[in-house]
């Protein structure tokens, strides 16, 4: 692979430009201060080989800083005295108090990766011995082979702000003398990467002293990669430059930690989890875009509090906007994270600010917390009554916060201050989408002149809450805390269903605590508006129909939601919490069985009740005061055991209790058993005979649909109410027997167990037994005078219980 490399190096120390030809590089610059030579390229390796020559002939350097991109590598071996090299920084560090003779040559080689790179950024900084900073930067640049033209005349000038850097170029006509006499001024502060698409003209210039070879740049959107802070600022002023990746923790320099720089261009900033030390610098994004992904930032703006500078990391006065993902300050920090007075914040990820000092967190026209954002923002130092307070959000004009979908969003402040304010009291209009949840709240701290946490005089202001959304303002400030809410305008929850709970004043600052005379829940109230002049409720509308928009706690049970709030100052609620409609209750039903033919229970007193077997309907209205209800199930009862009927509750806005499926459980225990039982007609004998009934399958059918009970399992007993006897009174005493197995029992002297019924038994069980077994007549016919064809009866008392 053969590479044509270009370098466009512009330095108070020296001036260099070199191009490689048939794998040599030669450089003609001013010899004396810098050279290049031995330059190779090995297209087996894919690399390129140099080596910097630098000399230090006006003797006014202490030291020098050259910092190489990733894909360059400094060759560490043999390095001469007074140069080291800081691995983490890519970078060699030169002493020149320890160069034993400053105006020596240092030579340091260094190795090209060639990738997909066009081009390479070396950053040099040179501290003078008087302390003033120099920054400058090399441009690498590696192209095909060209030919180039050559009479051209060119001059250089450098300047040591480090945020610009201009070429000027002063082109003749060439040689045949065609070609327009023009000046060209061209910016480059930034090193880019593959997507960078370069035109370049060479220029030439011949004199007496030197030849200077030289190359004007234009550079398209583009992204970089780079590794220090000055590198990061350079792509920040660059317009070309749209993508910074940042590869390093990254710090402002020490000499270079306060100030502003501007913002050219729409940009991306990603941090890639990198820790960004601004210290105090500032960036003005003008009215450009600028997306700040995925960072930890470091600052300290405590030396701009009393100052009239932008205190804030970014900032605009003008518009812009500004879109951080992901991003959160490495603990606690003491700075603003953004002013756009006329600009857009937007929250994206997780964002987490925790910061102490009198700074707000933001200040805009707009912000937005993204679907499913979470966003904290925490200022915990309590300050003094007579420090610098300030807020920690302000609006500015017709102001909008959107928290969506999803969001999850705190602000916390510990003094006096309001937390949400516009500034110009205009008109400010918070939506809070659904499933998502703010949080405003005052810390602890004691105070004798607390501002309102949420402060929003414009006429025709709202906070919209929707369907499922939260809103949690707590105000646990002592003394004098300050009003929780104070608007000129309304909060709104019309077209959704919320629970309203407050603590008043005097509640335990845990106001998780739901009990008591000072808290107060109203479980149900829909489309509801809360008017407010200032910080007086003066009008709170419901919708008539809201179930309970009745206090339903103990202490004030049966209020009206208008009779508590209605003309209440918000200085006298410690907390405001709207959160979601509790749900209706499913309603308390008795037991349905398969003997029943009607259905009961209670519930919310005047709830509709609607039960359903899946075809027919049944509706009733519950009691006003007790809420009982019943319903007659028709002709269709009893039900089956296992049978389904779901009932719910509706109250009068239409809202619905969640189906409760009622399951028709067994209460049967019956049997039946044969009207007569007669035997069989035999000889008689003058000896001791048993005689088998006449139907040897005479059975009892026993109907139990309860739950098998161990300790009280069904039990059917036998019990002949007399002895058997003729119509004309002769008898025959102890003859009705009942036999099991080899045991016989008399069943006219007791009552008898014929049964007991077992765990397995089936819903219907039939008692019965072999021809010899069960219920039999035993006796001696002559002994006991049997009188012959005449009928012998008597009655059997059969029972069945489940009593334990």
């Amino acid at each position: 692979m053969f590479k044509k490399i270009k370098i466009l190096y512009i330095i108070s120390i020296c001036l260099i430009f070199f191009q490689f030809q048939n794998n040599i590089m030669t450089i003609k610059a001013d010899e004396s201060l810098l050279t290049w030579e031995n330059m190779s390229s090995n297209s087996d390796s894919n690399t390129t080989n140099g080596k910097i020559s630098i000399t230090n002939k006006s003797e006014d350097y202490s030291s020098s800083t050259i910092t190489l991109p990733n894909d360059v590598q400094a060759d560490l071996t043999d390095l001469p005295d007074g140069i080291t090299f800081d691995s983490k920084q890519n970078s060699f560090l030169i002493d020149w108090s320890k160069v034993q003779s400053k105006s020596s040559t240092m030579e340091l080689t260094i190795q090209i990766l060639e990738t997909s790179n066009s081009s390479y950024l070396v950053s040099i900084q040179s501290t003078l011995n008087n302390g003033e900073t120099i920054n400058d930067k090399l441009i690498i640049e590696l192209t095909d082979d060209t030919t180039y033209p050559e009479n051209e005349n060119t001059s250089i000038e450098s300047s040591n702000n480090p945020d610009s850097l201009s070429l000027i170029q002063n082109v003749t006509p060439s040689s045949d003398g065609s070609g327009p006499e023009s000046t060209v001024h061209e910016n480059e502060t930034s090193q880019t990467d593959s997507q960078i698409e370069e035109s370049s003209e060479l220029i030439e210039s011949e004199s007496e002293e030197n030849t200077i070879q030289t190359f004007a740049i234009t550079t398209r959107a583009s992204s970089v990669s780079v590794n220090t802070w000055l590198q990061f600022e350079d792509a920040l002023a660059n317009s070309n430059i749209s993508t910074i990746n940042i590869n390093n923790d990254i710090s402002a320099p020490s000499l270079n930690r306060s100030g502003s720089l501007s913002i050219n261009g729409d940009k991306i900033i990603n941090a890639q989890n990198h820790i960004l030390n601004f210290y105090a610098r500032r960036f003005n994004i003008q009215n450009f875009s600028v997306y700040f992904n995925e960072a930890k930032v470091q600052v300290n703006q405590n030396h701009l509090l009393l100052s009239n500078e932008n205190d804030s990391l970014f900032y605009s006065p003008v518009g812009g906007k500004l879109t951080i993902n992901n991003v959160s300050f490495d603990g606690t920090q003491n700075g603003q994270v953004a002013r756009v007075p006329n600009g857009e914040i937007i929250i994206q990820g997780k964002s987490y600010f925790e910061f102490k000092g009198p700074y707000e967190v933001f200040e805009a026209n707009g912000i937005t917390f993204e679907s499913n954002s979470i966003f904290e923002a925490h200022n915990n130092e309590e300050r003094l009554l007579n420090s610098n307070l300030r807020e920690l959000i302000n609006l500015y004009g017709d102001a909008t916060i959107n928290i969506e979908d999803g969001a999850q969003v705190m602000f916390a402040l510990k003094d006096r201050m309001n937390i949400i304010n516009n500034l110009d009291n205009a008109r400010t209009t918070i939506n809070i989408a659904p499933n998502a949840k703010v949080s405003v709240i005052a810390g602890n701290v004691d105070t004798n002149d607390g501002q309102p946490l949420i402060n929003l005089q414009g006429g025709g202001s709202s906070i919209n809450i929707a369907e499922g959304a939260t809103l949690d303002i707590r105000n646990n400030r002592t003394q004098k805390p300050g009003a929780l809410i104070s608007m000129n305008g309304s909060i709104n929850f019309n077209s959704s269903s919320k629970k309203i709970e407050y603590w008043n004043q005097g509640a335990s600052i845990d106001t998780n605590i739901t009990s008591g005379q000072n808290y107060i829940k109203f479980p149900r109230v829909y489309d509801g508006i809360m008017s407010l002049s200032g910080s007086i409720i003066n009008n709170i509308s419901v919708n008539s129909s809201s179930s309970l928009s009745k206090s339903d706690n103990s202490a004030l049970n049966e209020i009206q939601i208008s009779n508590l709030l209605l003309k209440k100052p918000t200085n006298e609620i410690k907390r405001l919490l709207i959160s979601s409609a509790e749900s209706i209750e499913q309603p308390n039903i008795n037991r349905l069985t398969d003997t029943d033919v009607k259905l009961s229970g209670t519930t919310y007193p005047g709830f509709q009740v609607k039960a359903t077997d899946g075809q027919d309907v049944w509706t009733t209205i519950a009691d006003s005061t007790s809420g009982k209800f019943e319903l007659d199930l028709g002709t269709f009862a009893p039900y089956k055991v296992g049978s389904k009927i779901n009932v719910i509750v509706t109250d009068g806005y239409g809202a619905q209790s969640e189906p409760l499926e009622v399951t028709v459980a067994g209460n049967r225990l019956s049997f039946n058993a044969p009207s007569t039982l007669e035997f069989q007609q035999v000889a008689v004998k003058d000896e001791q005979m048993t005689i088998q009934r006449t139907n040897p399958n005479w059975q009892i059918k026993v109907i139990n649909t309860k739950e098998y009970n161990p300790e009280a399992p069904w039990k059917l007993t036998a019990r002949a109410s007399e002895p058997l006897k003729t119509q004309d009174g002769h008898t025959l005493r102890n003859a009705l027997v009942f036999k099991k197995d080899t045991n016989t029992y008399n069943i006219e002297a007791q009552t008898q167990l014929i049964y007991q019924q077992d765990e397995n038994d089936p819903q219907e069980k039939n008692v019965f037994w072999t021809a010899d077994q069960g219920l039999l007549l035993e006796l001696n016919p002559i002994a006991q005078d049997v009188a012959y064809y005449k009928p012998y009866t008597t009655t059997i008392e059969w029972t069945l219980t489940d009593a334990p």
